[in-house]
């Protein structure tokens, strides 16, 4: 006695699509009605590609980590004396890092768009993504104590009310919905 819905040991899973069914499709969106499913294993090159690409964002985020680092000392030394040229260098500095770091996470998105990856280099990415979007948070915090600075007069930087705020990477996860 078997149940309904399993085979019975030894026996095929599924049975066969009746004649004239229209292949199975894995996803909406997938082939035209007709064309059958075929996965495409990635070449090695592509393989090669995708794990460069992970390591350089990779090596681009620790060394942006050293940078935001930088950062926040050079601008903690700009609130207790502040000086025009530093002010401009620090806001030109952050407005670069800012495009760098959204140029990562594009670059991160398109690779998981186009490519089927490994399980090692999902949880690269994945990673990556969680990191690129702390550092972006924080980059957008320190603009905008750095703009506090200037005030209501931007030709002449002077100390505000603002409240320093600093994120740690451990201070909260990131969750999206879709």
């Amino acid at each position: 006695m078997t149940t309904p819905g399993f085979a019975p040991y030894g026996a095929p899973p599924f049975s066969p699509a009746p004649a004239g069914a229209p292949p199975f499709s894995p996803a909406p969106g997938g082939p035209p009605p007709g064309v059958p499913y075929e996965y495409q294993q990635p070449t090695m090159m592509q393989l090669h590609e995708s794990t460069l690409l992970i390591n350089k964002i990779l090596q681009l985020q620790q060394h942006q980590n050293a940078q935001l680092e930088q950062m926040r000392i050079r601008q903690h030394r700009l609130f207790e004396a502040p000086q025009q040229e530093e002010f401009l260098a620090l806001d030109t500095e952050q407005r670069q890092l800012l495009v760098v770091i959204d140029q990562s996470i594009k670059e991160l998105e398109e690779l998981l768009q186009r490519q089927l990856l490994q399980t090692n280099e999902l949880f690269r990415v994945t990673f990556l993504q969680n990191e690129l979007t702390l550092q972006r948070r924080q980059l957008e915090l320190y603009h905008f104590e750095l703009q506090q600075l200037v005030g209501i007069n931007p030709g002449k930087p002077y100390v505000s009310s603002a409240a320093a705020i600093t994120i740690t990477a451990t201070s909260f996860a990131i969750f999206e919905r879709d």
